[in-house]
């Protein structure tokens, strides 16, 4: 039986012609390739897992658990960011007591906040806020000259998502505690009267605060799109860790991933650094599935590996893992399905280069390591240094801006210089220092 090898695509006519130079027989090149004819069941199979690549979440998990994406914060450099709530309509707070039957009158005007990360050890994972203050006193209608004094109060604060887009830091003033109130009420007439002041302007203050801030917005996180922009990251938490001064923020995703050992102890920042964005191997492999799915990572290739739609020659992301040198290594399948059908595993590895704004995926040292149907004819021929992988290793460069994520309904972006990246068989880490908050 003769068979038109005129209508093979340039991949398979030159497999054939190796064969050929290799002195293989023509009858047992015939008998290789009618295993090869029918495509009907790798079709099935590719158009199975590419579809499944596509599949996300309904919405993006409120759960700070099983997280394959943290952000870390260096809490010197939160405080910078969140340092105050903008709100300076303060009124005067005022109160009157009964004290050895004289009438104290107690007031209070409190200043701006000033936030910052970490409250007491009863509450770590706090905002910890100085409340300057400037109290007053009058005893039976006379003004006593006015003092000075400082409140510290903690809150629990947390995300709390709007939708899958937009995400809210937030304080929680109406759980607000005092911890300390230090107050020179300016004379020692008024100070010997501050056991009996003290509990009111505690009182005053507190009620004040707990009414007037609840739920006080501190930040504004969008969710980081990515690929075509239904790709979604969205921060959680937070976590706050005293002893290494950092807040992680754990990021969930409406992605659908698999099984994996989430990102719990990656708690610290190098020293010098103001930010860190780390991603489990998982979250990256369904980044790039689904990236794959959407033509972000193009589907289809002619014979020569160049991206064109509808091409013979598919391809799909498999997995990732460590290589013999811990490096992070990606697998990836191609998928002959026209004429001579088959498949061809390859590895590739994985770099990474960093800008203000972005990181870019690169891969290099492709290599074919096995294939079935024609896909082990391709293996067993050394294809990895065909014109096709060269093209490959260029399409599968994927740049993804990551500013977005610091935009908040303001729009307004944190500038941020690379400071170190990293990318192996545990992930990928990269770290910046601000060169301007929020």
């Amino acid at each position: 039986m003769k068979r038109d090898h005129s209508r093979l695509p340039k991949h398979t006519a030159a497999g054939l012609g190796l064969l050929l130079m290799l002195g293989t027989s023509c009858d047992f090149l015939m008998e290789v390739f009618e295993g090869f004819g029918d495509c009907t069941a790798y079709e099935v199979e590719y158009e199975s897992y590419f579809l499944a690549g596509g599949n996300l979440r309904p919405i993006v998990p409120d759960s700070v658990d099983d997280y394959a994406m943290a952000m870390i914060l260096n809490t010197a450099a939160v405080n910078e960011m969140f340092r105050r709530l903008g709100d300076t309509d303060f009124p005067v707070l005022s109160s009157s007591v009964d004290v050895l039957g004289m009438e104290i009158t107690v007031g209070v005007e409190p200043d701006i906040p000033n936030l910052s990360l970490g409250g007491t050890a009863s509450c770590p994972d706090c905002f910890h806020a100085d409340v300057d203050i400037t109290p007053y006193l009058a005893i039976n209608g006379y003004q006593i000259p006015a003092g000075a004094g400082v409140l510290g109060v903690q809150m629990p604060a947390g995300m709390v998502p709007l939708d899958d887009h937009q995400t809210e830091l937030v304080a929680f003033f109406q759980d607000l505690e005092v911890t300390e109130l230090d107050v020179d009420l300016g004379n020692d007439l008024a100070n010997a009267y501050y056991d009996y002041v003290e509990p009111v302007l505690t009182l005053l203050l507190t009620e004040y605060l707990q009414t007037r801030f609840e739920d006080a917005l501190i930040a504004t996180f969008d969710s980081w799109p990515l690929g075509r922009g239904e790709i979604l990251l969205a921060p959680r938490g937070p976590f706050i860790y005293p002893e290494f001064e950092t807040m992680v923020m754990p990021i969930q995703t409406n992605l659908i991933l698999d099984s994996f050992t989430p990102l719990e102890d990656q708690i610290e920042l190098p020293d010098g650094a103001d930010i860190g964005i780390v991603f489990h191997p998982n979250l990256l492999v369904a980044m790039a599935r689904r990236m794959n799915y959407e033509n972000v990572i193009p589907e289809g290739y002619d014979g020569d590996g160049n991206a064109v739609p509808d091409g013979p020659v598919k391809l799909t992301i498999s997995h990732m893992d460590s290589d013999p040198m811990g490096l992070l290594r990606t697998n990836a399948r191609l998928w002959m399905l026209e004429d001579l059908c088959g498949t061809a595993d390859m590895a590739v590895s994985m770099g990474i280069s960093a800008d203000t704004d972005s990181f870019t995926l690169a891969v290099s040292d492709v290599a074919i390591t096995e294939g079935e149907g024609f896909g082990s004819v391709l293996a067993e021929a050394d294809w990895m240094l065909s014109e096709m992988t060269d093209s490959l290793v260029n399409v599968l460069e994927v740049t993804i801006n990551y500013d977005q994520m610091f935009g908040g309904e303001e729009g307004e972006l944190a500038e941020m210089s690379p400071f170190e990246f990293n990318i192996d068989g545990r992930g990928m880490t990269f770290y910046f220092n601000l060169l301007q908050g929020f």
